[in-house]
């Protein structure tokens, strides 16, 4: 019988924390205040949720947007660089650096920021140079839907969702709570300032209606809910993964065993994280490919096609 041997986990974080040296030498941080290395795991994701993956989108914009003169160039670069599916971590905030950050407007609102800038920032050169005003936006896989270009400070501006009410309804359709009734007084912007310092989320009313975070709201630690919930079901499938995986080498072992008689021992990892996920074992280095996609797992013979698993976010 061959002893098969098969730690996704240990790979997924083996993975990551790879990921946080390159970055670290790129100029992010990872404090880590705390000393468990899974920390540095919590803080990647934080980070990774704040980066909108590379990938064409349609734009949509309300009926009162409006671009002055100083900003045309930049917002032209910015459609083009969307429409192509190209990266758009230069148009981010200086804070996305900080792995750590919590973004209260994008984590509570579900609404990003971007910068407008022609030319290259002199203190942070994989960013463009700040704009006094930025673009306010929500983007989805499909498509990015500009809100307005105003004045920084909007952070907590539930006027901004109101514009997404009017205009993108469908937007906010799953997260409204059904029959539920407003809360008076409503919360005020510095009521709510403080509630997402305090990493508590509260509910948001909006013309009588009341929804819960679209952007996925806030978790303890500060970091993006989205994110944690991520990092969950990506733990659920490797469980799962590996189960299969195991069972398809059971399945096949008298196969195996023909093939290579010396086999007493494989030790299966991951090839790379992808869409279909490749997995290889070092002794016969036989591999094999999961669709993501299908509702139940299964190995198939590997297809090379490399799709990162987080949608190859950063430019470099």
């Amino acid at each position: 019988m061959i002893d098969i041997k098969v730690d996704f986990k240990q790979d997924y974080y083996n993975y990551i924390f790879h990921e946080v040296k390159l970055l670290r030498e790129a100029g992010f941080s990872f404090p880590k205040i705390r000393n468990d290395n899974t920390y540095e795991i919590a803080e990647y994701n934080n980070l990774i949720e704040r980066i909108p993956f590379q990938i064409p989108r349609k734009i949509f914009k309300t009926k009162s947007f409006h671009c002055p003169d100083k900003y045309k160039e930049g917002l032209e670069n910015l459609q083009k660089e969307i429409l192509s599916g190209e990266s758009l971590f230069k148009h981010l905030s200086t804070k996305i650096f900080q792995s750590d950050y919590s973004d209260g407007m994008q984590f509570d609102f579900g609404i990003a920021h971007l910068h407008l800038g022609v030319k290259q920032h002199p203190r942070f050169p994989q960013l463009v140079e700040r704009t006094s005003d930025i673009l306010y936006c929500i983007y989805t896989d499909e498509a990015f839907y500009f809100l307005t270009i105003d004045k920084h400070n909007r952070w907590n501006d539930l006027k901004l969702l109101e514009m997404v009410q009017n205009e993108f309804p469908e937007l906010l359709k799953m997260y409204e709570i059904k029959d539920s009734q407003p809360t008076q007084p409503e919360p005020t912007e510095q009521q709510r300032k403080i509630l997402r310092d305090k990493h508590i989320n509260a509910c948001i009313q909006l013309n009588g209606k009341v929804y819960i975070s679209p952007g996925g709201g806030v978790a303890l630690n500060g970091f993006s809910s989205k994110s944690t919930f991520r990092f969950i079901r990506i733990m659920s499938l490797l469980m799962k993964l590996e189960y299969e995986v195991k069972q398809f080498y059971i399945i096949n072992e008298l196969t195996l065993t023909k093939k290579y008689p010396d086999v007493k021992k494989l030790e299966i990892h991951f090839a790379t994280f992808s869409k279909p996920l490749s997995v290889f074992d070092s002794k016969l280095n036989y591999k094999i490919s999961i669709d993501w996609n299908e509702k139940t797992i299964y190995p198939i013979d590997i297809g090379m096609e490399r799709i990162h698993l987080y949608e190859n976010r950063l430019p470099f």
